[in-house]
């Protein structure tokens, strides 16, 4: 699950809802939830994007779900390392 820390890498107001988020889930499904920086990744794919001359400006749902899949591609090769 995504973590959105702060720039300075602080647990902020989101952060703790994701944290609770995280374990409410957890409490209730009975499985571990592991918690990833989601920092930059929406920076990642707005740029990513541009580079291929596509446009960002509207597509915010789009954005988020690439942001989501760069998210999930990090964690899983940060497990493998």
């Amino acid at each position: 699950m995504g973590l959105p820390l702060d720039a300075d890498g602080k647990d902020g107001k989101s952060a703790r809802a994701a944290r609770q988020l995280a374990a409410d889930i957890g409490t209730a499904t009975g499985l571990p939830l592991a918690l990833f920086d989601e920092r930059m990744t929406t920076s990642r794919v707005r740029q990513a994007v541009a580079e291929m001359g596509g446009k960002t400006r509207g597509r915010e749902a789009e954005l988020d779900q690439l942001a989501a899949t760069v998210l999930l591609q990090a964690f899983l090769d940060g497990r493998r390392a």
